[in-house]
């Protein structure tokens, strides 16, 4: 019940967070200071895509506000998960972003629809080399 009402902050918040903070500050904020484990890999997954995937409208960017949920939660439980966030431009003129997690360099729990990141010019990594996790 506490993942539930957490994820489902998370979700209300991010909107809100993204539109004040860059890129960076933002993931730096969701990268916890220690690693707690309470809840498995699985469950976290599970209940995130679900209550991601009722599409409260807060924002647009489902992917993003999933990826910076699970790297948070995944991270608390000790997977040392990246979030990752790419562009893609068509023919068209038209840009579009995706954002996913790695786990050593390779995809982490893809998706269906997350297969889609492969398409994606990677354009941020966080944590990266440069960064400093406070």
């Amino acid at each position: 019940m506490v993942l539930f009402f957490r994820i489902s902050y998370y979700i209300l918040i991010i909107p809100f967070l993204v539109y004040i903070k860059k890129l960076p500050k933002l993931c730096n904020s969701f990268t916890p200071k220690k690693c707690k484990p309470r809840y498995s890999n699985e469950e976290i997954i599970r209940l995130t895509n679900f209550l991601v995937g009722l599409k409260i409208p807060t924002s647009r960017n489902l992917c993003l506000k999933k990826s910076l949920i699970l790297y948070r939660l995944l991270r608390e439980n000790g997977l040392d998960v990246c979030i990752n966030v790419g562009i893609n431009a068509s023919g068209q003129g038209n840009i579009c972003g995706h954002s996913w997690l790695t786990l050593k360099g390779e995809p982490f729990y893809v998706s269906e629809e997350e297969k889609q990141a492969r398409q994606f010019e990677l354009i941020y990594a966080f944590p990266s080399k440069n960064d400093e996790v406070e």
